[in-house]
């Protein structure tokens, strides 16, 4: 399984929609390659919404140091804003720590990708 690491938090409510919807989109391209994936953005957000959460990323470290425990990679999705994202240099501490394999992935090809529409365009 691979950790598909990513941004989230941000001040702008706006960003953080964008930065978990690009999350969903790499996520379901890696799993239309054939590769079993889990995004803590994908899966977590909406908790935190429904929660009510304005948890920082020390809130999520268990369960995400769990799933980087199960995964045999991270793959980091290089969307806007992950070089400076404080939960992502904590995830690749982590998994270097514990020997996980780090791999960077350039994300442009995949979001600017017509073929990949998002529930907006869905036909119901």
């Amino acid at each position: 399984m691979i950790y598909l690491a990513s941004p989230h938090s941000d001040p702008d409510a706006g960003v953080m929609l964008s930065r978990f919807l690009c999350a969903c989109k790499v996520a379901a391209w890696m799993f239309k390659q054939g590769e079993l994936v889990f995004s803590p953005i994908a899966h977590s957000h909406y908790i935190a919404v429904y929660g009510n959460n304005k948890a920082h990323y020390d809130d999520w470290r268990r369960f995400d140091e769990h799933m980087i425990d199960l995964s045999d990679k991270i793959v980091v999705a290089q969307i806007d804003g992950w070089d400076k994202s404080f939960g992502i240099s904590e995830e690749i501490k982590y998994a270097e720590k514990i020997g996980k394999p780090v791999e960077y992935l350039d994300v442009t090809h995949i979001l600017l990708n017509p073929k990949l529409r998002g529930w907006q365009d869905a036909k119901i």
